[in-house]
């Protein structure tokens, strides 16, 4: 009877060193991952600033793309407006405008629609 409450004793002393070895090998473990962890948590970190930064700065400029195209557009809108009305004119009174006077007429059309022909080229090549 003592033979096996000493072998008891020794297996339960074997368990208890077996479990504290085990408890030492989680806990290193536990702290290694938690370190991965945090290295993984300050890179998401800094690639979350990262990504603010770039939001705020394409925010930015497409504040200014929208600006520059509606001086663009109004620039285009305001010079085939004057194509338009100068185009009435000479329609509408055709018959009581003298040559000079459409000759006229045409050539600042004609010229108008180049300068607008020419700042959409220059858009265009700018983009």
């Amino acid at each position: 009877m003592i033979i096996f409450c000493f072998i008891v004793y020794h297996a339960f002393l074997l368990r208890i060193k077996h479990l504290q070895g085990a408890k030492v090998s989680l806990e290193k473990e536990v702290t290694n991952r938690t370190k991965e962890l945090s290295s993984i948590n300050h890179q998401m970190l800094d690639s979350l600033a990262t990504l603010r930064k770039t939001e705020s700065k394409l925010t930015s400029a497409v504040i200014v793309k929208n600006r520059l195209l509606g001086i663009v557009s109004h620039e285009i809108i305001g010079s085939i407006k004057m194509i338009n009305i100068t185009s009435e004119i000479i329609y509408d009174k055709r018959d009581s405008l003298d040559l000079s006077d459409i000759y006229s007429s045409l050539k600042e059309i004609k010229s108008t629609s180049q300068v607008t022909m020419t700042v959409l080229h220059q858009i265009l090549t700018w983009i």
